[in-house]
């Protein structure tokens, strides 16, 4: 079981990487997502060419949900698993090896992003709904892409900068996705 780091300059794989700490990556793979929930009724945990993935996770996700309902066909796609240096970049700079966007996704529920997520863990097949703060978080997520075609350069509004985030952090549950 991972745990909530808040001080610390140094994650490891396992580690919730606090909102505070996200770099482009969390924040591409959360407009992703959050594109893809709002254009499928929300977003289906399963086997999504556009997630980077380590081969483990690929291979549990290929064999238990193959077609996610924001992939409209498979047919003729090759997934195959994140090469290493593709691993997360923080906003530090530190690149945590083996970090995928399913820990992204993961970062992101231990955010309070998601509505009904009680803690971390991946299910395959489980669908992930923007919570009241995700939607918020969606909109000015957006609204920078938009204006700046690159998520290097984001910063969370003032506006929406929980003063305490700790409140939304949960140890991380699992890496697992077969849970």
């Amino acid at each position: 079981m991972g745990s909530f780091q808040s001080d610390m300059s140094k994650y490891q794989l396992g580690q919730v990487v606090p909102m505070k700490d996200w770099g482009p990556q969390h924040w591409a793979c959360f407009y992703y997502i959050q594109g893809a929930a709002l254009s499928a009724g929300g977003f289906q945990i399963g086997l999504d060419p556009h997630m980077r993935a380590v081969a483990e996770t690929l291979e549990i996700l290929g064999k238990s949900c193959r077609c996610p309902a924001q992939i409209h066909s498979m047919k003729n796609v090759t997934v195959l698993p994140m090469a290493e240096n593709l691993s997360t970049r923080i906003r530090t700079g530190q690149v945590i090896n083996g970090h995928d966007d399913w820990c992204v996704l993961q970062d992101l529920q231990c955010e309070g992003l998601f509505r009904h997520v009680e803690d971390d863990a991946l299910t395959c097949g489980e669908f992930r709904e923007l919570s009241d703060k995700g939607k918020r978080f969606a909109l000015a997520v957006r609204g920078h892409f938009k204006k700046n075609q690159s998520f290097r350069a984001f910063v969370v509004p003032t506006g929406l900068v929980d003063p305490n985030p700790a409140k939304f952090a949960r140890p991380r549950a699992s890496h697992d996705t077969d849970k």
